[in-house]
């Protein structure tokens, strides 16, 4: 049966390849070997005059003839494409492809009666593929024709976008036109470190230049059938390796899916194909890795991603592919850190299939879902179709409805700047095979199955369609819309386990964190939360009771050092009040730097670095200035090693792994916290570290000539160094994000745990004995009222512009999401079990070896080692200093 399929496809070669000279089918379908205009034609008939001195008569009936065996005749695609398809196959029998037999344990597809039965049941379900993908491959091969260094990006993609509608029959321009057929999804032209999702808005003046890598990424659909199909462009022969070792990954995921085959398995054949490859770039040898959180997928009818999700990397998922599916295996390779974040301005966007009724209160926004629903339903779009649509002052009710939770914005993914990533299936100006896979194989037949995606194997003599027929999946190499791994819809997805990955070897000593590929957790959590209560989103913002706290907390701290004067360091007055008194205080003036680390005093920056100045007083050195960028950078690269100064480094642990050596680190952990920062990355010295630095001398100069005794200068010493050490308050610092699932007489249960039983019962086994370990934890006890709910700490990471006074209602409306993570009911426990349970330690840390970002930039963009012996660095942000790659304060405000 394949060798049929591909006697027929010969017959239909649209570019004048070999075979073009065969006879035309039954039925007025193409023959692609006629010539494209008439003066050709004409030219034809002339040379084949039998007589040079033929009567006109006989001339004119020659004219005649060749007029009319062109009315009957034969159509051909024009250039750029504009002929419809269906006028090029009006007997609507489109190219079928080689097929591939199924085997082993599904071998009985292609002799069961029913199966065949079936399958004819469902062919004008294939005839709407096979349509789409015959639109795709012409737009295709012109495409790569034709794209040219020195084109802009609104040029590529809007050449590509009208050809795919003038193939469809569809211009898209009529209410509800889009949906019967047309772009299936915008038209991407990532280039260079940018993976997917990048579509020129309108006035972008981006050109493609010859040292680029460009992923061109666009589908087609027919009824809401989405054929996709992504191709990476280059110019420059050295990066052939990067491009070959992406080809080899998809080739590998095609031949390896199946129906009741494992996620998994897929994920960990695609990733040892692509990681066996290297390229060298300026002298450099890269490894190609595969982007580890960007998946392929499932299709549905009108939507592009389904729900389920094809890894590219080794995991641990047991989902099987079942029949009637249709699958989009993509895969990516990338010369940076194989770890895409988003960036740049959005493009992409698509109605939440299962969007909230959420009542919309700006008419702009309601009238552009109406003119959304009505010409997209749940297809993807960009804002280039809304132009186009004659729509325009539409970017606050997008925005409004993306903030809702009705539309999804899908950002460009990005690699660290400076590497180049590709996306297969294509490499050159080949022909092109699509890959299909069938829904069924009946007996003693092999109908075709869906054509999705088309790849470049090798060299062929016409532009086949390759079919497998395998399971009832559709394989394509491009998942769209691609969702990053960490993204989840519900309240159960937010803290999926974490898969283990072996430590990093440059370590020192042996390493037993908890290593983990992983993207943070409360990213996707918040999403997930604004997209089942959007109203969260109104508590960000300053909150203005926090100054009168800071000046009443300064108050207190002065007036008992001005009480203190005269008495001896070693007095007894003097250590209870330090101990009950300072440390308390300075320990909220540490939380009242954290709160207004992140703008929530005032809403003015500047006001909130004086604030944090002036807070900064009793603590005795300077200390908020130099805070700042280190917390942000905590929030934004949490776990990842070389930016969390949180985390302890492998030699401290491997040090400190003992009793005393935790009670040391529990008594001195103040210190560690304001040294450890130092030998990690050091942020820029900026006018606002100097106007602490200033600020802050000046005040312990003036308090001791004023006072007349360094009295209040060591009280308020002793006041931060007990604040930091063994005190109730501080077992926040220890409670915020080591993992304490391992001891074995609980503690850390959620509140939903503690509402199904008695709070004194323990239960046999921990509950979290099956998960991975969590990253944060919460605490709801009385010490809250001390230190700004900063025991809220899962609510502060997944809403850092919720001001303290919010986060209770924050938990209160999203409870479903909270109550069941882990929590601590008692910070003197916390310290107490760090101390003296040998199942939680230093070690107990979840650790990333990639992603996040520099808040602030780095000092080098050199990797240098540590005191753990780790490679620290703050390269992954990009060249030092550089400004554009920083976390702005936009990003952590909601």
């Amino acid at each position: 049966m394949a060798a049929q399929a591909s006697e027929k496809l010969q017959q239909l070669d649209l570019n004048g390849q070999p075979g073009a000279q065969a006879d035309a089918p039954a039925g007025g379908q193409a023959v692609p070997g006629e010539a494209e205009d008439d003066s050709d034609d004409d030219q034809e008939e002339g040379d084949g005059a039998p007589d040079a001195g033929a009567t006109g008569a006989a001339k004119k009936k020659k004219k005649r003839k060749s007029k009319k065996k062109k009315k009957g005749g034969a159509k051909v695609q024009s250039s750029p494409p504009r002929v419809p398809v269906s006028n090029l196959f009006p007997n609507n029998q489109y190219p079928e492809g080689e097929i591939v037999e199924y085997k082993n344990d599904n071998a009985y597809r292609t002799t069961n009666e029913e199966k065949r039965y079936l399958d004819r049941m469902n062919n004008d379900f294939l005839q709407e593929y096979r349509q789409g993908a015959e639109v795709h491959r012409q737009v295709r091969q012109y495409a790569q024709k034709n794209i040219k260094p020195g084109q802009t990006l609104t040029e590529i993609a809007e050449g590509i976008e009208d050809s795919v509608r003038a193939l469809t029959g569809h211009s898209g321009l009529e209410e509800g036109d889009n949906l019967k057929g047309g772009m299936g999804f915008p038209c991407g032209l990532s280039i260079n470190h940018c993976a997917a999702h990048y579509s020129p808005n309108a006035g972008n003046k981006m050109v493609l230049n010859q040292g680029d890598v460009m992923k061109v990424d666009f589908g087609a659909h027919l009824n809401g059938r989405i054929v996709d199909s992504a191709f990476t462009m280059s110019f420059d022969p050295v990066y052939d390796p990067l491009l070959e070792a992406v080809k080899d990954a998809t080739n590998t995921g095609i031949r390896e899916a199946g129906i009741d085959v494992r996620m998994s398995d897929i994920g960990a054949a695609i990733q040892e194909a692509m990681e066996s490859y290297e390229v060298e770039l300026n002298g450099t040898m890269y490894p190609v890795k595969c982007i580890r959180n960007l998946n392929g997928h499932n299709i549905e009818q009108h939507r592009i991603h389904g729900g389920k999700s094809v890894p590219i990397v080794k995991g641990s998922d047991q989902t099987k592919m079942e029949e009637g599916e249709v699958f989009a295996i993509e895969t990516f390779g990338s010369t940076g850190k194989g770890y895409v974040r988003e960036d740049m301005e959005c493009s992409h966007y698509a109605l939440a299939p299962d969007a909230p009724n959420v009542p919309l209160r700006l008419s702009s926004a309601k009238n552009l879902l109406n003119v959304i629903q009505k010409n997209f339903g749940t297809l993807p779009f960009c804002r280039r179709y809304l132009d186009r649509l004659g729509q325009d002052k539409y970017l606050l009710g997008l925005n409004n409805l993306v903030s809702s939770g009705i539309v999804q914005d899908y950002p460009p993914l990005c690699d660290i700047k400076g590497s180049y990533t590709a996306q297969f299936e294509h490499i050159s100006a080949k022909p092109h095979w699509t890959i299909e896979l069938s829904r069924v194989a009946p007996r003693g037949e092999c109908l075709p199955p869906f054509p999705v995606r088309s790849f470049p194997p090798c060299q062929h003599s016409s532009p086949a369609l390759l079919s497998l027929i395998m399971p009832s999946v559709v394989e394509t190499a491009s998942p769209h819309l691609r969702v990053a791994a960490t993204k989840a819809s519900s309240p159960a997805a937010t803290e999926a386990p974490s898969a283990r990955i072996s430590p990093p070897e440059t370590s020192s000593v042996e390493d037993h964190f908890f290593w983990t590929y992983t993207e943070e957790p409360h990213r996707s959590r918040r999403q997930a939360i604004i997209k089942a209560h959007p109203e969260v989103t109104k508590l960000c913002g300053p909150e203005p009771l926090t100054k009168w706290v800071v000046l009443l907390v300064v108050s207190i701290q002065l007036t008992c050092a001005y009480l203190l004067r005269n008495t001896s360091i070693l007095d007894w007055r003097f250590l209870a009040t330090a101990y009950v008194v300072g440390a308390t205080s300075n320990q909220n003036l540490f939380l009242a730097i954290h709160e207004i680390s992140h703008n929530l005093a005032f809403r003015s920056p500047l006001a909130n670095r004086i604030l944090a100045i002036f807070a900064n007083l009793p603590i005795g050195l300077p200390y908020s200035a130099a805070f700042r960028p280190y917390h942000l950078t905590h929030h934004k690269s949490l776990g990842v090693t070389g930016l969390d100064t949180d985390l302890p480094t492998a030699l401290e642990a491997f040090f400190l792994n003992s009793l005393l050596g935790k009670t040391f680190f529990c008594t001195f952990q103040i210190l560690f916290y304001a040294v450890r920062p130092m030998f990690v990355y050091s942020p820029p010295f900026t006018s606002i570290h100097l106007l602490n630095l200033a600020v802050q001398l000046s005040f312990d100069y003036a308090l001791t000539r004023f006072t007349g005794s360094l009295q209040p200068f060591y009280y308020f010493i002793a006041s931060s160094f007990l604040a930091g050490s063994l005190h109730p308050c501080a077992g926040h610092f220890i409670a915020e994000h080591y993992f304490f699932s391992n001891v074995k007489s609980g503690g850390t249960e959620s509140l939903a745990q503690l509402k199904q039983k008695p709070a004194t019962k323990v239960d046999a086994s921990h509950p979290l004995s099956g998960l991975a370990p969590p990253e944060t934890y919460s605490y709801y006890g009385p010490l809250n009222i001390l230190t700004y709910n900063v025991g809220l700490h899962n609510e502060h990471h997944d809403f850092p512009a919720v001001p303290w006074t919010r986060l209770h209602k924050l938990h209160s409306i999203a409870r479903e999401f909270y109550e069941p993570l882990p929590c601590h009911r008692s910070w003197v426990w916390v310290i107490w079990t760090f101390i003296l349970d040998k199942n939680v330690g230093p070690w107990c840390r979840v650790k990333r070896a990639q992603g996040g970002r520099v808040v602030g930039g780095g000092s080098t963009g050199k990797t240098s080692t540590g005191r753990g012996g780790e490679g620290i660095s703050a390269a992954s942000a990009g060249p030092a200093g550089e400004e554009g790659d920083g976390w702005k304060e936009s990003e952590i405000q909601c």
